[in-house]
């Protein structure tokens, strides 16, 4: 069964390494054979571990830039693989390949939601919508809030942006090495965020939480921002004018993500919109207690120690917001197992539903 997957680009997205947890799997098995088509930011260590899940990665024009080069590309790569299914994660613009899949005769064309909620004109969201339903044979999405918004009252099912828990769970014990590697000190407290500086993930917000939670009699705390991109520079100056960059750590892209959550106290993602993002499903399965905006997928809450609040609130009340789910007793690691078991977050049982998935519609045709 072959397969072509088309993302927007490979960075360190929570899209990419959803395709990373779940191809490595499926690849497994001599029946899939997978395609990553991607059109920008070709970060390497995303780049390399797609490739290293068995997949072939082609990059192809901009459809920002180049929209007509896009689509000519995208015909003519479908109509030489030839594929049984398309499957595009591009959410509003999923369009874009599964119009080229039609005409190429594509028989399974799959729409896949990972967002809830976006910025963009209503009146072009409205039609986006419609290209994405008309184009394509069936619905997936991230969450039910990202079906819903992409969607509406068509049915579709829901798979999870699942991980491989036993990377995750139970890292608390290993946060005492990492903070000394990170010259933090043992009793600082250690607001984390994870993500790509650019406008949706909401930095500036996100330092302005930290300066009043900084300022409320918590002296001794740090912002550990993991990751990077074309807003980095931005963000970094204005730490510089507000006074605390001494206090803020810039790590740039990682390889292994999960020993910055080691050292996390507590985790706050003020995005401006999302669907289900990875991390808030990794930072919970390391037990980290989170402040998330409630324009992510509602699904991301798994643990009682995760709160989801207005994106419209002052800083100051996600700060105090911050001191709350701070002073909550921790979840008990089997707790947080069961938990994320319970809610299918975990990758072992996800690949599973999506491989019998694929082979569930393509019987039926």
């Amino acid at each position: 069964m072959k397969i072509v997957h088309f993302i927007s680009g490979i960075g360190s997205g929570g899209v990419e390494q959803m395709l990373v947890n779940y191809t490595s799997i499926l690849n497994r098995d001599s029946e899939f054979s997978q395609i990553i088509v991607y059109q920008h930011c070709p970060d390497e260590i995303c780049l390399n571990k797609l490739e290293q899940a068995g997949n072939k990665c082609v990059r192809i024009a901009d459809k920002r830039t180049h929209p007509l080069k896009n689509l000519w590309q995208s015909y003519r790569l479908i109509r030489e693989e030839s594929p049984d299914i398309v499957h595009s994660h591009m959410s509003l613009l999923n369009f874009f390949p599964l119009s080229m899949a039609t005409l190429n005769r594509v028989p399974v064309r799959i729409s896949h939601s990972h967002i809830s909620s976006s910025e963009g004109s209503n009146i072009f969201n409205a039609c986006f919508k419609k290209l994405n339903i008309i184009f394509s044979t069936h619905l997936l999405a991230c969450g039910t809030d990202a079906g819903k918004f992409l969607y509406g009252t068509k049915k579709f099912e829901v798979i999870r942006n699942a991980i491989n828990i036993n990377n995750f769970i139970d890292l608390r014990k290993k946060g005492k090495v990492r903070r000394l590697e990170l010259k933090l000190p043992e009793d600082s407290i250690v607001i984390g965020h994870v993500g790509r500086f650019v406008e949706q993930k909401n930095h500036k917000k996100l330092l302005n939480i930290f300066y009043d939670f900084y300022q409320k009699n918590n002296k001794n705390s740090f912002l550990l921002l993991v990751g990077d991109g074309k807003l980095r520079k931005k963000i970094e100056n204005k730490a510089v004018r507000m006074g605390i960059r001494n206090r803020v750590i810039f790590t740039g892209n990682v390889r292994d993500v999960s020993k910055y959550y080691s050292v996390m106290d507590a985790f706050v993602l003020p995005s401006l919109y999302e669907g289900l993002p990875i991390v808030t499903i990794e930072a919970q399965c390391a037990g980290i207690p989170m402040v998330l905006s409630d324009m992510i997928d509602t699904d991301a809450k798994i643990l009682r120690t995760t709160h989801l609040i207005g994106l419209n609130l002052e800083s100051n009340e996600w700060a105090n917001e911050l001191n709350r789910v701070l002073e909550e007793k921790k979840v008990p690691v089997h707790d947080v197992f069961n938990k994320m078991i319970e809610t299918g977050f975990s990758i072992d049982q996800e690949a599973k539903k999506l491989e019998s998935f694929y082979k569930r519609i393509a019987e039926e045709l």
